[in-house]
């Protein structure tokens, strides 16, 4: 990160001013992020809840509903790429501006969390971002079985 530092001479306390706001606008877009998926969560919600509402004609609604629903959860999934590439990007910077220093306390909690071996895949981590990334993809698989489903079911 050749670029990071305007001056070798850096003055620690302006150092760490501008270490403390760029923490905070790191952890403003983790709780952006956390609205987005409440938002959608219940948006989701709305929508299958919504969907027992059509069963007298549901060709005509179930359809374009669902397909409507896999359009916002790809939507959804995209943005939480954007956030995530976002939040790991602000947070290189911040392990960067920590090497100057007295503590490097992100470096060091990501490594140990790196080094955390999980219950069900022992052989590596699982970040909360690639958690979060798969309901998206499981609503879209859901939509698209309610489709096939009462595709089926109206034509036999």
């Amino acid at each position: 990160m050749e670029n990071l530092f305007n001056t070798e001479n850096v003055d620690r306390n302006e150092l760490f001013q501008q270490y403390r706001m760029f923490v905070d606008s790191a952890e403003k877009i983790s709780e952006r992020r956390n609205h987005l998926n409440t938002f959608f969560i219940a948006l989701h919600s709305l929508f299958i809840s919504g969907l027992s509402l059509f069963k007298s004609d549901l060709f005509s609604y179930i359809i374009p509903i669902c397909v409507f629903g896999c359009v916002l959860a790809f939507l959804w999934w995209y943005m939480l790429c954007n956030y995530r590439a976002l939040n790991k990007a602000k947070f290189t910077i911040i392990q960067e501006i920590e090497k100057k220093l007295p503590l490097n306390l992100y470096s060091l909690e990501w490594n140990l969390y790196k080094k955390r071996k999980h219950r069900f895949n022992p052989s590596r981590y699982l970040s909360f971002s690639r958690l979060e990334m798969v309901l998206p993809w499981l609503l879209i698989a859901i939509y698209l079985c309610i489709i096939l489903i009462t595709y089926y079911n109206h034509n036999v």
